[in-house]
């Protein structure tokens, strides 16, 4: 598969990636200019209802469909208005290593010669097509590709080039159907999947077989000729219900990438459940057959985002392809999260017959997400936001600000006395006293506020849009209730205080660090006066002196220790 820089520079190659929603995401430039497009741009990021009239768009889109859900390549063609006559569409799935189908690689290879008078010769497209594909003129094989030769019992493809006719391949009746409907590359008006046609037919070991055919006019070294694409879709023999190569092979798939499969009626009423997703919903399968989307929406709304589920059904009603969409579902005092996948189904008249599609009971994954999430964005301890989710949280608060002209309110809070406790009685009543501020702590705040725990013995609180006079109120009675606050440890009595510095938060503060730099001077300064107190930073006051403050106290101390000035007045 090509790279999208590949697909995007490609000038000769007229390729193009779409993905399981059929929008495209790449292509090359000579694809765009067959679509009529002056540049990739023009393309990429549309759907073929974008780009072509609606009834061509339809029976695109259909076939885009029915390629993904049988993990099937397709080879039919694509009426272009700019071309001077129909193109021949590859369609082949995109396949990951861990088997699910990511999207599809387009390929346009008939059509009018690009490089002088000798029309393209596409041989090496059909030799390496996933389904059987045959080239005949009138009734002798031109080319034969290995899977074609599988598929009508021969152990090599050679062996069935050399046979003089093809048409015993077939029954009488069917044979004459076969060329009667072949499609000609001069009728624009035929649907093209009105041409896929169910014929009978016979091994070389005269076993009969059931295909789905496809009849096209081609252009093979100069001549008119037929490009007959066949897939298996039953062998008839004494072992009933055997499967079709075709359907295994989307089984296998499905079962590699699923825990379960789900169809729809045209009317979008569940037609088929298999086991695994009644016991995931924990409901019986009887249960859900016969209704709709909309019913599981009202039996499990008060676990979903209404707009949510409104986008989806609206993409279910407008027959829409989807993959990976989420909801939540309550199953016996479980909230499972369940992700599933649709595609829709369309009969040979191009009329829409339901959605199939499979899912996942993806609770376990998203419970280990969401761990994985908490632990990175909150303390261990406390349980608690961290010093970096805080921070987080803060900056895109200030940056609202800038842009509404919002003011919100930061305080830091260090705690008075913790020392003490540490030293008593060691680092295990240290932490349990912390477990137990916080639970104070998240009492006091509000629900839209952020608790954190930045470290030690140090909290922040941030207040969205909060006055400074109703954040001073919320501090001081912060205060008021760590310093009425008793901890007990074994026969131990504890009273601790709590030193806060507070700051509006709006929009002059150019940066993060400028905000906590200021929350952090008027948290010192609280300390500074005397402790268990709430100063309210103003620049004007000098409270960016702090540090300055604090560095005096400690150069006279190690003076006074220096001079013999200390005096133990009790111990």
């Amino acid at each position: 598969m090509l790279s999208k820089a590949a697909l995007h520079g490609a000038k000769a190659e007229r390729v193009a990636l779409k993905d399981t929603r059929l929008v495209y995401r790449a292509c090359s430039a000579a694809f765009a200019r067959a679509l009529g497009a002056s540049s990739p741009e023009e393309v990429i990021g549309r759907t073929d209802f974008d780009l072509f009239a609606p009834e061509v768009a339809r029976e695109q889109m259909a076939l885009d469909s029915q390629v993904l859900h049988l993990v099937q390549a397709d080879i039919s063609a694509l009426p272009l208005t700019t071309a001077e006559m129909d193109q021949m569409i590859l369609r082949t799935p995109i396949i990951s290593r861990d088997r699910e189908v990511r999207g599809l690689d387009i390929k346009l290879l008939n059509g009018p010669a690009e490089s002088g008078s000798r029309p393209i010769d596409y041989q090496a497209l059909i030799n390496g097509g996933m389904q059987g594909t045959i080239v005949f003129r009138d009734d002798r094989a031109l080319f034969v590709n290995q899977s074609a030769a599988q598929i009508f019992g021969f152990e090599r493809a050679g062996a069935l080039l050399e046979k003089p006719s093809i048409a015993p391949l077939f029954t009488k009746e069917d044979w004459n159907r076969l060329r009667r409907n072949t499609r000609s590359m001069t009728d624009p008006v035929r649907n093209d999947l009105s041409l896929r046609l169910k014929l009978n037919a016979v091994t070389a070991t005269g076993q009969p077989i059931l295909l789905l055919a496809k009849a096209d006019e081609v252009q093979w070294e100069g001549e008119t000729a037929v490009l007959l694409s066949v897939v298996d879709l039953d062998r008839v023999s004494s072992a009933p219900g055997l499967q079709s190569v075709a359907e295994q092979r989307y089984r296998h798939y499905a079962r590699a990438s699923a825990d379960f499969f789900w169809e729809t009626d045209e009317n979008l009423r569940f037609s088929l459940i298999s086991d695994e997703l009644g016991v995931a919903l924990g409901v019986s399968i009887n249960q859900l057959l016969g209704r709709t989307h909309s019913d599981l929406t009202e039996i499990a709304d008060e676990l979903n985002d209404v707009d949510h589920w409104k986008q989806h059904l609206q993409s279910l009603a407008n027959h829409q392809p989807f993959r990976d969409f989420e909801f939540k579902w309550r199953a016996d005092d479980e909230i499972k999260v369940i992700r599933y996948s649709g595609i829709p189904v369309y009969d040979g008249n191009s009329e829409f017959m339901g959605y199939r599609g499979t899912g996942r009971d993806v609770t376990a994954t998203n419970k280990l997400a969401e761990s994985v999430a908490y632990h990175a964005s909150h303390d261990a301890l406390t349980g608690l936001v961290n010093r970096r989710q805080f921070e987080y949280l803060v900056d895109k608060a200030l940056e609202s600000a800038r842009d509404e002209r919002e003011s919100h309110a930061l305080f830091f809070m260090d705690l008075d006395n913790f020392k003490i406790v540490n030293d008593t009685c060691g680092h295990l009543a240290g932490d349990e006293l912390l477990r137990q501020l916080s639970s104070l702590l998240k009492g006091l705040v509000r629900k839209s506020d952020v608790l954190a725990r930045l470290g030690g013995d140090e909290f922040g609180v941030f207040l969205y849009n909060c006055s400074v006079a109703e954040a001073l109120k919320l501090a001081n009675q912060i205060r008021s209730e760590v310093e009425n606050f008793q901890f007990l440890w074994e026969e131990n009595r504890f009273m601790v205080g709590v030193s806060v510095g507070l700051v509006v938060a709006d929009d002059r503060w150019e940066s993060l660090a400028a905000l906590f730099s200021a929350a952090d001077s008027a948290c010192y300064i609280a300390k500074d006066e005397g402790r268990n107190q709430v100063v309210v930073y103003r620049e004007a006051d000098g409270n960016s002196s702090n540090r300055k403050i604090e560095t005096h106290w400690v150069e006279e101390i190690n003076a006074a220790l220096e001079e013999g000035r200390v005096v133990i007045a009790t111990q």
